[in-house]
């Protein structure tokens, strides 16, 4: 027999015992959820990996072709999978939530240490160079003498890019944004193509049978609109600056508001050109004449998505676009446009 005490506040100490002990449990049920979900995030694409499906005894083993949802979200452990075993499910391409399956193992795991250990072996010297050439070329900063100011510090960062079989050394310079003051009053929103407006783009692209071309801006943030702050770096040591520091002209790399500019300069460019920005989605630009619409582009920070017709493309947009920024390599080369 229970025996059901009356406190003070007339609850009963037993229904308090048993919801704290809900509560607890419920706690310990979410950290074991959040663990498996942990593990789950670690997972990276073409690892192949081993589990049961609760209630079977067979094990099965998939190769992960990518995640199924954001790692931020609710979705997150769960991933786009192939299966390689049983032999009758073998290609089936399914998405499944990792976090409810038993004994999820790695079979292929990837040696991230030995990849970091290789790149710290190579030498970024002439990477370095280029981007500090970029710098200069894109009048990004002004060498001033060091009276104090406060200053931002910044990082490389390294990567190899695969271009064409082969792996070329590339070298960034990113200021640590973070440690500049007053970041919740810098303005910093900037527009990117909403996914319907794309969907949008390609089936006007379609019915019109017009061409259609991406462009890559190459080092787009050097390449825009002027600072209307004052922000000081202090320059890397390669460049062996005694007594300077750097007064920045354009958002660089890592401040909060090196996108919006960035977009700024994009926004003025292509309205100086001709073009007119959609008025629901500010990414968008389109450009008429008297015969109606003749071209469409779409903006996702440094990719175009560019729809035009013969007599739009040889006049008016793209050998703007090539004149006013640094264009990287394009299945159409915009200089036979």
């Amino acid at each position: 027999m229970v025996k059901i005490v009356l406190n003070l506040k007339g609850e009963t100490v037993l229904i308090w015992k048993i919801r704290q002990r809900m509560i607890y449990m419920r706690k310990v049920w979410n950290i074991i959820l959040e663990s498996q979900a942990n593990d789950c995030m670690k997972l990276k694409k073409d690892q192949i990996v081993n589990f049961k499906i609760p209630g079977e005894n067979d094990t099965r083993e998939a190769i992960i072709l990518g995640r199924a949802g954001k790692a931020t979200t609710v979705k997150k452990s769960w991933y786009n999978i192939e299966y390689n075993q049983p032999e009758n499910m073998r290609g089936d391409q399914i998405s499944i939530d990792l976090r409810t399956v038993n004994d999820l193992k790695v079979v292929n795991q990837s040696d991230d240490l030995n990849e970091d250990v290789l790149l710290s072996d190579i030498d970024f010297t002439e990477a370095r160079e280029a981007e500090l050439d970029n710098w200069r070329k894109h009048n990004v900063f002004e060498e001033v003498e060091d009276n104090g100011q406060n200053c931002i510090s910044t990082r490389w960062v390294y990567t190899m890019k695969e271009l064409e079989n082969e792996f070329h050394r590339k070298a960034r310079l990113v200021a640590k944004g973070f440690e500049e003051d007053s970041l919740d009053e810098i303005p910093k929103n900037s527009p990117t193509c909403e996914k319907q407006s794309l969907r949008l783009i390609l089936s006007i692209i379609a019915s019109k049978r017009w061409s259609i071309n991406s462009v890559d801006i190459k080092t787009a943030f050097l390449q825009g609109e002027k600072m209307q702050r004052e922000v000081y770096l202090r320059p890397p040591k390669e460049v062996k600056a005694t007594g300077k520091v750097w007064r920045l002209n354009k958002c660089v790399y890592g401040l909060v508001d090196a996108s919006l500019k960035w977009y700024e300069k994009v926004k003025a460019t292509l309205l100086d050109c001709g073009g007119t920005v959609s008025k629901i989605d500010s990414a968008v630009f389109y450009w008429y004449n008297e015969k109606g619409l003749t071209g469409v582009l779409a903006v996702h920070v440094d990719d175009f998505l560019l729809g035009r017709i013969s007599a739009f493309e040889k006049t008016v947009c793209c050998p703007r676009i090539g004149d006013m920024f640094k264009v990287g390599k394009n299945p159409v080369s915009l200089s036979n446009i």
